[in-house]
C-alpha cells in the first residue's frame, strides 16, 4: 500500500495511463488484501486512505473508482460523498460502498446523493471483482463518449477560417509583402498552438490560453480593418489552469457572431482577475447581443435548435460542468453586446 502523504509533484509524474483505485477503509477484512493483491494483477494502483483530509487529497483525475469499506453507512460517510460528488460526477468517479448493514432511509438517500453501488457483507470476491469492473468499464465508456463529443472543438478551426485568411495572404503578397509574412508566421503559431493538445480533458495555463487568443484575434484584426478593437485586463502573475481552447471559443463566438451584423467600431474585452475562492474569465463585446431564447436552449436539455453558436457554448458548458462543477455564465447587455463568465475554483 502506498503512503498516502506524496507531494503534488511526484502525484503528476505519476504514469496517466496507470489507473488508481483509492479504498477508505474503517476496519480490516480479510477480503480487502484479496482486493487488494486482485487490482495490482489488473494494473491497478491499489491505496488504502484512513482519514476524510487525506481522501479528498488523493483523488485525481487519474482515479476511476473510489471504495468505502464500512460496518454501516453513516450520516458521516453520507456527508463524505456529498462532498465528493461536489467535485466530481456519478460517472466521473463511480463510488462503491461496502457494508455489512445499512439502514433503509440512509440506502435511499445515498442514492439520492449518487452513490453508484452497493454490495454487503458477506460475499464473494468474484462479486466483488465483478462488480469493480461494470463500474470502471461504466466510466471508461462515459468518458470515451466525451472524448468523441469534445472532438468537436477541434473543428472550431473550421475550414472557412483557414481558406478566408490564406486569401488575406494572397492579397497581401502584392500590397503588402512584409505584412503578408507576419500574418502566415501567426497563422503557423495559431494553428501550432491550437493542435497542440492531445487530450481536450487535460488542463493548459491561462497564458498559454491567453496566447492563443492573442493569435486568433491578430489574424482576425488583419482580414477585418477596423471591423472591432479588442481590450485585455489581466492580473499581474496570474496563473492557473484551465481547459485547452475554452478561452479562444468564446473570443471566437463573439467576432464571428456579436460582430457579424457591424462594419466598424466593434470591441471585445478579455478579463482575467483572481477572487478569493476562484479565478473570474470575462469575455465581454458590444455586437448585436444574444437572444434569451437562446440563451435558454443552451442549457436546455431538450435541445430543440442546433444553431452553431449554441453548440459550441453548451459544450463549453459540460465541460464546465464535468470538470469543475461549474455552469457557464450567459448574460445579455442592457443596451446591447453579451458578457460571458467563468469561474474556476481554485486548489481544482
Amino acid at each position: 500500500i502506498e503512503n498516502t502523504t506524496e507531494t503534488k509533484a511526484e502525484k503528476k509524474e505519476i504514469n496517466s495511463e496507470k489507473k488508481k483505485i483509492i479504498v477508505y477503509s474503517r476496519q480490516k477484512t480479510d477480503n480487502l488484501n484479496l482486493l487488494q493483491n486482485f487490482l495490482l494483477l489488473q494494473d491497478y494502483e491499489f491505496k488504502n486512505v484512513k482519514f476524510k483530509k487525506d481522501l479528498m487529497q488523493e483523488i485525481n483525475n487519474n482515479t476511476v473508482l473510489l471504495v468505502f469499506n464500512l460496518f454501516s453507512l453513516s450520516e458521516k460517510e453520507l456527508k463524505y460523498c456529498q462532498e465528493i460528488r461536489g467535485r466530481f460526477s456519478l460517472f466521473q468517479l463511480p463510488i462503491l460502498i461496502i457494508a455489512s448493514r445499512n439502514l433503509p432511509q440512509n440506502m435511499i438517500k445515498s442514492f439520492e446523493i449518487g452513490i453508484n453501488d452497493f454490495i454487503k457483507r458477506p460475499f464473494e470476491i468474484n462479486e466483488l471483482k465483478s462488480r469493480i469492473r461494470t463500474l470502471i468499464t461504466l466510466k471508461e465508456k462515459v468518458e470515451e463518449s466525451f472524448r468523441r463529443e469534445q472532438n468537436y472543438l477541434r473543428a472550431q478551426i473550421k475550414p472557412h477560417f483557414l481558406y478566408n485568411t490564406l486569401d488575406t495572404i494572397a492579397y497581401l503578397c502584392d500590397s503588402d509583402p512584409e505584412q503578408a509574412g507576419e500574418l502566415i508566421i501567426k497563422l503557423a503559431n495559431y494553428l501550432r498552438y491550437s493542435f497542440d493538445f492531445d487530450n481536450l480533458d487535460q488542463l493548459v495555463s491561462i497564458k498559454k490560453e491567453l496566447d492563443l487568443v492573442k493569435f486568433y484575434i491578430s489574424i482576425q484584426q488583419q482580414r477585418f480593418k477596423n471591423k472591432f478593437k479588442a481590450e485585455y485586463e489581466v492580473d499581474d502573475n496570474i496563473n492557473f489552469n484551465i481547459p485547452p481552447l475554452m478561452l479562444q471559443s468564446l473570443v471566437e463566438n463573439s467576432i464571428k457572431h456579436g460582430f457579424s451584423e457591424i462594419k466598424e467600431g466593434g470591441l471585445v474585452k478579455i478579463s482575467v482577475k483572481e477572487k478569493r475562492s476562484f479565478y473570474l474569465i470575462e469575455v465581454k463585446d458590444n455586437g448585436r447581443g444574444i437572444d434569451e431564447s437562446e440563451i435558454e436552449n443552451i442549457f436546455s436539455e431538450k435541445k430543440k435548435e442546433n444553431k452553431r453558436r449554441q453548440i459550441g457554448l453548451r459544450n463549453i458548458d459540460k465541460r464546465l460542468k464535468r470538470i469543475f462543477d461549474q455552469t457557464l455564465e450567459i448574460k445579455r447587455s442592457k443596451n446591447q453586446g453579451t458578457t460571458v463568465k467563468i469561474k474556476i475554483p481554485k486548489n481544482n
